[in-house]
């Protein structure tokens, strides 16, 4: 029996390992390796602009690339604390979420508040809903700083009947979500999230409208809590 177990574990360990890996190569591409791109597409352009001795236009350029190299670094900031934060077993989703919030609230400049609300029930969750929580989070607030534009995150957590509702709301500029460029794309990294929504037996929901900021949700089936037996 304890053969089985030991082979299911090693088996759900190697199956998040994989998933791990593939969500890193996304976001290596869709984040650093595109502003790299960018990067050397423009700098062709810096120098024909030099070249041609438009300093105006130069210096646009320029600062242009610097917020797209600045926003690059916290990209890859951002991938580094993730592979630094590995979801173990024994550390709590509460503590992982902690020290993400820090780390994000620092590397952002975003006023950032996580309201746990009563952080036993993250407890209750299987090891494949800890790692899909943290990585809707992660990813949720990243595109926040990438896309919204805010000055707020809220992260919150809250029970409803048998389900946890996973909240990330920003002040931002909001979208039109039955607009999206391609629906079919990566965009804003919601096919990832609803990937991790899926393995978490999960939903997940985008709530935005232009100017009025966004609500990503996620709801999860909570496990049933152990049951204590008692000796008469």
């Amino acid at each position: 029996m304890s053969s089985r177990i030991d082979a299911s574990g090693a088996s759900e360990h190697q199956t998040v390992v994989r998933e791990e890996r593939q969500r890193l190569a996304r976001e290596l591409h869709d984040g650093p390796v595109q502003a790299l791109t960018v990067i050397a597409l423009r700098l062709g352009v810096c120098q024909r602009l030099a070249g041609q001795g438009d300093l105006e236009a130069l210096n646009e350029e320029l600062a242009r690339l610097s917020n797209t190299l600045r926003r690059g670094m916290v990209d890859l900031r951002q991938i580094v604390s993730a592979l630094r934060q590995p979801v173990s077993d024994d550390q709590r989703l509460a503590d992982m979420l902690f020290d993400y919030v820090e780390g994000y609230r620092a590397r952002t400049g975003l006023d950032t508040m996580l309201d746990l609300l009563d952080d036993s029930l993250l407890d209750r969750l299987s090891n494949r809903q800890r790692v899909a929580v943290l990585r809707v989070v992660q990813e949720a607030t990243q595109n926040v700083y990438k896309h919204a534009r805010a000055s707020q995150v809220r992260v919150s957590f809250r029970r409803q009947g048998i389900t946890l509702k996973v909240y990330v709301e920003d002040d931002g500029r909001g979208f039109d979500v039955d607009h999206l460029p391609n629906p079919g794309s990566r965009h804003l990294g919601l096919v990832g999230m609803r990937e991790w929504a899926g393995e978490a037996s999960g939903i997940l929901r985008v709530e935005s409208r232009p100017g009025q900021g966004t609500r990503v949700v996620l709801t999860v089936p909570l496990p049933n809590p152990p049951i204590c037996v008692f000796d008469a």
